[in-house]
């Protein structure tokens, strides 16, 4: 295994390192939100104050201060390297808009209070200036209690659903054809107790904390709280031993009720090649929908080609794995593309107290046309394993912990799945899936799982959570 991934990190290496910097003069620049001053040239002895403020968006090689956190997006940049330098904890990519008012929230009706999103003086954290819109900056998709470790993600459609501690409203303009003024500005909260009473919330901006990047190095970040995704990978990027937390939940604005956020996305346009991206020794984490995803919906001569996942860690997200190209009339395809090496636990526990679906597993794909992506040789704890339309091969030598009673196997519209009870239903996985990965049946609580959940827990939550209170200080 250790071969396979050397071999796979060379060849991907020949084809991303160029970078383009060998044809253009590297510019070296220095950014720290502690100690930097935009008015600074941006060296190691004079940093930056703020990535925005980086005079260039290609050919240059960025360090962030470790120990810092930054309230903004890096987009936009090409041919380049971001990463991490000093001493201490990753520096942090933050989306989150930081309550100081105690006194904001006002009283609507009952256990139902409303908070203004556009009285900026009210926060601190992710700036206006720093958003792509007042829409983006209002389309909230958590709120986060960073005191007590608490997420309160569920969205509802309307203030009259508003009915459970924790549920929050912010618009209904899925519903419209024109927005008004006020679409996003109030956020509506559910609480049985006076919520000025809790302090530090932390609300979710509705941005992507990476985004438009090619032929980049992306490496010892963490991103943290954002409500679209967490990084938005282009041709040409490697994604190395970033940290990925807090992220999603944001509504989608063209359509029915639909909410967003995958940790990493992959996004295949029309017509387009998306190739050679490395995602690896990352930790992703608390998604309000999948952690890792190559998909595209418009895929008409679409192509994914050298695409892979390895050696990642991926808890308590809503899927660990998507993949996705449509519609079944398409030629579009997986051209050397793959999900191996990682460690996954607990998919469908993402914390953001939405009802489980069917849909909440490990794998996903809603594929109505065979495509073949290699799957193989990772670990799988906890959370139902597979929900997919077809069968492609390719998911294969995996090991599969999954307590008595959760599916191995689910289709869209199907009544029938099989569940994992006893050896007949593992055979009868296998004969229709062809995957045939270790199945290791657990029961919930026993002493068995008590020692393995812990053993995973310790393997796969390294920096967890990310984001801690002094560092909003």
């Amino acid at each position: 295994m250790k071969k396979i991934v050397v071999f796979l990190f060379v060849v991907l290496g020949i084809a991303l390192y160029g970078y383009g910097l060998k044809n253009e003069e590297e510019k070296d620049i220095y950014v720290s939100s502690s100690i930097g001053d935009d008015n600074n040239p941006g060296t190691k002895d004079k940093p930056l104050k703020s990535i925005s403020a980086v005079p260039y968006k290609s050919n240059v090689h960025i360090y962030l201060k470790r120990g810092d956190i930054f309230f903004e997006r890096i987009y936009n940049f090409n041919n380049s390297i971001i990463e991490a330098y000093g001493s201490g904890e990753k520096p942090i990519l933050c989306g989150f808009r930081i309550l100081k008012n105690t006194k904001a929230w006002i009283k609507e009706n009952g256990n139902v209070w409303k908070l203004d999103l556009s009285q900026n003086e009210n926060f601190t954290g992710f700036l206006r200036t720093s958003a792509t819109s007042d829409k983006t900056f209002h389309n909230i998709g958590m709120i986060y209690d960073i005191g007590r470790d608490q997420i309160y993600g569920n969205m509802v459609e309307s203030l009259s659903k508003l009915r459970e501690n924790g549920d929050f409203f912010v618009s209904s303009s899925f519903k419209k054809e024109k927005e008004d003024r006020d679409s996003f500005r109030w956020l509506y909260f559910y609480y049985d107790k006076d919520p000025n009473l809790l302090e530090d919330l932390c609300i979710s901006v509705g941005e992507k904390g990476i985004n438009k990047i090619e032929e980049c190095k992306i490496s010892n970040l963490s991103i943290v709280g954002f409500g679209i995704h967490g990084a938005a990978l282009s041709s040409g990027t490697i994604f190395d031993s970033c940290d990925i937390d807090l992220i999603g939940g944001s509504l989608h604005t063209k359509s029915k009720f639909l909410r967003l956020g995958n940790g990493i996305e992959i996004w295949i346009p029309k017509g387009e090649i998306v190739h050679d991206v490395l995602v690896e020794n990352c930790q992703i984490t608390r998604t309000y929908d999948t952690g890792t995803t190559i998909q595209g919906t418009q895929t008409m001569g679409s192509k994914a080609r050298n695409i892979h996942f390895v050696n990642n860690r991926i808890a308590y997200c809503r899927q660990a794995f998507e993949r996705y190209l449509n519609p079944i009339e398409s030629d579009a395809y997986y051209e050397n593309c793959s999900f191996h090496n990682n460690y996954v636990y607990m998919s469908g526990h993402n914390q953001f107290g939405i009802k489980k679906r069917e849909n909440d597993v490990h794998l996903l794909s809603y594929e109505k046309k065979p495509k073949k992506i290699d799957i193989y040789d990772n670990v799988f704890f906890g959370g139902n394993f597979q929900f997919s339309s077809v069968f492609t091969g390719g998911i294969r030598t995996n090991t599969i912990y999954i307590y008595k009673g959760e599916f191995l196997l689910s289709k869209p519209g199907e009544m029938n799945k099989i569940f994992a009870r006893d050896k007949n239903a593992l055979m009868k996985y296998k004969s229709i899936s062809m995957d045939e990965s270790n199945v290791i049946l657990l029961e919930k609580e026993s002493e068995k799982d008590e020692k393995l959940r812990l053993a995973f827990k310790d393997k796969v939550l390294l920096h967890y959570p990310i984001l801690h209170k002094k560092e909003l200080k």
